[in-house]
């Protein structure tokens, strides 16, 4: 299993999001995250991380720093789009974890729930306040 997150402030090895669910897990999880990514470059760079990993399972957590950057919430949701297409025409299964919009609510955008519906994939959209 693949996880597109990074987990950045913490110890990548031990205490990010990928390490910390592969421990709980015993599943190996590869952490192919990037610090900073946004959604446009996760997206070019997503058909070399599919071929190169193989997996069965990814874990697509993407879009805060476009949500930071008030990059344009259509653009983020065509990218995330296209990135579970990718992702499904491998064969592997898709979960998609909403990301909070930084704003005083730290609500999940509903384009993630949209996205989910309509590719029939599970999301976890808990906002930090839930």
């Amino acid at each position: 299993m693949i996880a597109i997150t990074y987990g950045a402030g913490v110890n990548p090895n031990t205490q990010s999001y990928p390490a910390v669910l592969q421990a709980l897990t015993g599943h190996k999880v590869i952490n192919a995250g990037i610090p900073g990514e946004v959604s446009k470059a996760g997206l070019r760079r997503l058909p070399s991380v599919l071929q190169a990993v193989q997996p069965n399972l990814v874990i697509l957590c993407h879009g805060g720093n476009d949500l930071i950057r008030n990059m344009g919430r259509a653009q983020l949701k065509e990218n995330l789009e296209q990135m579970i297409s990718l992702i499904k025409d491998t064969g592997a299964r898709v979960i998609l974890i909403g990301v909070p919009s930084f704003n005083i609510m730290l609500d999940v955008p509903s384009l993630y729930e949209e996205l989910a519906q309509q590719h029939e994939i599970p999301v976890e959209l808990e906002s930090l306040y839930d």
